[in-house]
């Protein structure tokens, strides 16, 4: 037999992919998708993946990530903006990345 866990109501779980809180509050989901953006950058970084290939990752895998709790989330203006910055800086790091030069060059 199973024991029940009692939690707060303002204790996010994880349910289907998405971390949800019975009060309503998406400031765990919104953690969750700001370190996977900054993971990524870092794979990303160190990886060595030429511009075509970051490009792959970053539309089947990253953005994918980013996109897929959405539906689920209740975001304020801030939250918004704070999504909205995440993608940008992805998009802005992915092309400065092959737009630099390379240490390797």
């Amino acid at each position: 037999m199973r024991s029940l866990t009692y939690l707060t109501a303002n204790t996010a779980k994880e349910m289907l992919g998405v971390y949800l809180s019975p009060d309503g509050s998406d400031s765990k989901q919104l953690e969750i998708l700001v370190s996977k953006a900054r993971r990524w950058i870092d794979f990303v970084r160190v990886g060595g993946l030429d511009w075509g290939a970051t490009w792959i990752s970053l539309k089947t895998t990253i953005m994918k990530s980013l996109e897929y709790p959405l539906p689920a989330l209740i975001l304020s203006k801030q939250q918004i903006y704070i999504y909205i910055y995440i993608r940008t800086y992805i998009h802005t790091y992915t092309c400065l990345l092959y737009t630099s030069p390379s240490p390797r060059d």
